[in-house]
């Protein structure tokens, strides 16, 4: 079920980025791969935070 939806969801990202011009779809691209950075970071102090017990024994 999700392999069809991310599928779905790739092919409508796809079309909408492709309505963009090439300056709106460069821009779009820098923006995904700052918050793609900006995702990791924050999966990473997650991590360390949970691996020095700093999140209390939160099952995350």
């Amino acid at each position: 079920m999700h392999t069809k939806a991310d599928e779905w969801h790739s092919a409508e990202c796809e079309a909408l980025l492709d309505k963009l011009s090439e300056a709106e779809q460069e821009v779009a691209h820098k923006a995904a791969i700052k918050v793609a950075k900006l995702i990791w970071a924050f999966l990473d102090n997650i991590y360390d935070s949970k691996m020095s017990g700093g999140l209390h024994g939160a099952n995350c």
